[in-house]
């Protein structure tokens, strides 16, 4: 259908298996003209660099980071990103969703501009947004980062492509 898509690739994968692998995938999604984000599972970083994971309840998301170590893992996203790709990082995703205020204040600290964690459905009660927010549009945080709502992610993703397709 020639339309372009938006990718989110874990940076989190480069601990994994590697900067080539992850290079080449994110080469590839941009060689087709699609847009390339940084997502980040923080889980990935925190069992692979031996951090003490037993002061987490299950696999560590960003909701559960204090500050020092969001401001890490998102100064490692956007410089990881940077390297691999020869881009100035713009959209950041946590991993499942999770993140607290500091995963918003570390993100604009990394220069991302973008951010796209926040679902009214999800996240509500959590969080004060405004108006946008609430029917899951585009709205700033305070510190004048952009949050574009995630307003369809069905759970679990395997569903059949027509209902997914039915949806939009």
């Amino acid at each position: 259908h020639k339309i372009k898509g938006h990718f989110l690739v874990d940076i989190g994968l480069s601990v994994l298996y590697g900067d080539k692998a992850l290079a080449e995938i994110g080469h590839f999604i941009l060689e087709q003209g699609h847009e390339l984000h940084a997502h980040l599972h923080a889980e990935w970083l925190v069992r692979r660099w031996n951090m003490n994971d037993s002061i987490y309840s299950g696999p560590a998301g960003h909701n559960q980071l204090n500050r020092e170590l969001n401001h890490r893992f998102l100064q490692f996203a956007a410089f990881k990103y940077a390297q691999l790709f020869g881009l100035a990082p713009t959209c950041f995703r946590a991993g499942g969703y999770h993140f607290n205020e500091h995963t918003v204040d570390a993100a604009h600290a990394a220069g991302f501009r973008i951010i796209s964690n926040f679902n009214n459905d999800r996240h509500q009660g959590y969080w004060e947004v405004s108006e946008e927010g609430l029917n899951n549009d585009p709205f700033k945080w305070k510190n004048g980062l952009i949050e574009i709502p995630v307003d369809y992610s069905p759970e679990p993703l395997s569903d059949p492509w027509e209902k997914y397709e039915a949806h939009f």
